[in-house]
Order: C-alpha cells, then sequence, then structure tokens
C-alpha cells in the first residue's frame, strides 16, 4: 500500500462513486432495515411514567402545602386551656357537674393511657 499519498492530485473531485438513486432511497432502505419498535410497550410506558409523575406531584402538594395545615399551638390558651383557670374555678366547675357527669369523667381519667 502506498503511504505517501498526495491530496493535490485528487484535487476537488470525490475519490468514490455512489449510485444516482442512493440519496433518493435512502430513508425507505433505512427505515426497511431497522427493527420496528412496539407501540403498545411505548404507551404503556408513557403512561406509567405519567402516572408516577402525577403521584408525585399531588403527594408533594399534600406533604409540603404550609398554607393548608392547622397550626394547634398558635396561642397559649390553645397550648394549655385550663392554664387561667385557678383551683377554686376549678372546683366550682366540678362541684357543678353531676354525678353522671363525675361518673363519665372518672372512667375517661381512669382508662387515659397518658394520665396514669
Amino acid at each position: 500500500m502506498k503511504k505517501d499519498f498526495d491530496f493535490e492530485q485528487v484535487g476537488k473531485r470525490l475519490p468514490y462513486k455512489a449510485p444516482d438513486s442512493y440519496v433518493e432511497n435512502f430513508k425507505p432502505n433505512f427505515l426497511r432495515h431497522t427493527p420496528h419498535r412496539n407501540n403498545k410497550m411505548a404507551i404503556r410506558l408513557f403512561v406509567y411514567a405519567a402516572a408516577s409523575v402525577a403521584l408525585l406531584i399531588i403527594s408533594s402538594l399534600i406533604v409540603l402545602n404550609p398554607g393548608k395545615r392547622q397550626n394547634f399551638l398558635t396561642s397559649q390558651q390553645e397550648a394549655e386551656p385550663f392554664a387561667n383557670i385557678n383551683s377554686a374555678e376549678f372546683n366550682d366547675i366540678i362541684k357543678s357537674f353531676t354525678d353522671e357527669e363525675l361518673t363519665t369523667l372518672s372512667v375517661i381519667l381512669d382508662s387515659d393511657m397518658f394520665e396514669n
């Protein structure tokens, strides 16, 4: 094989030739020889991806939306509802209960797992 190639000798002519109809027939021949994709599989993949993105958006709106959350500790009175009642007032409230209300309160306090 000849190692020294003279580009000046070639000039602007192409050293190879292609058939005349090569460019016109390239696209149909190319598509005929490529494997066909399964459209059902592509549609299914697209639906799964869209569903996962929708689920991610909805869950992030629910979890990360601070505007709709209820702030239970907005004031001191809500945090400690009986903080401003002294023991005399509390005794008056307990004395005003009926026997049935006192029994119900006793059952509730006895079953309260955080109180015991």
